[in-house]
């Protein structure tokens, strides 16, 4: 895949973002009230409570997105950043757009202070 830009979601993105957060809670077989989806939006755009990017290709279409957040730890100074959601189209899983979703909030931990990150990978449960 060429072209994919990885950027934080900002209040212009939602559009672009609300199919795939659609797309994600039906992949977990999972519902959420109509307030929930949006004071998800709210955090992602209002606070810093929890970060979001975003996965766009070059015409600017949303292929996936990351929520996560930052956390105080007792294992070390720095902190953890704790992935989330993590939710990518069909038609661009397997591709470059996971990796990068990934990659982002592992390099912005970094330049923050945070050590470690941990990511739950099975909503099912």
């Amino acid at each position: 895949m060429t072209d994919l830009t990885i950027r934080p979601i900002d209040g212009s993105d939602r559009d672009g973002w609300e199919p795939l957060w659609a797309g994600y809670l039906a992949f977990y077989e999972q519902t959420v009230p109509r307030e929930t989806t949006e004071f998800t939006w709210r955090r992602l755009t209002t606070s810093h409570e929890v970060e979001g990017l975003l996965a766009v290709n070059a015409t600017g279409e949303a292929l996936g997105f990351a929520h996560f957040l930052f956390h105080p730890s007792t294992w070390n100074v720095g902190g953890k950043c704790y992935l989330q959601d993590l939710f990518v189209i069909p038609s661009a899983r397997g591709r470059e757009a996971r990796s990068s979703s990934t990659g982002k909030p592992r390099s912005s931990m970094g330049r923050l202070g945070g050590s470690t990150s941990a990511w739950p990978n099975d909503r099912r449960s």
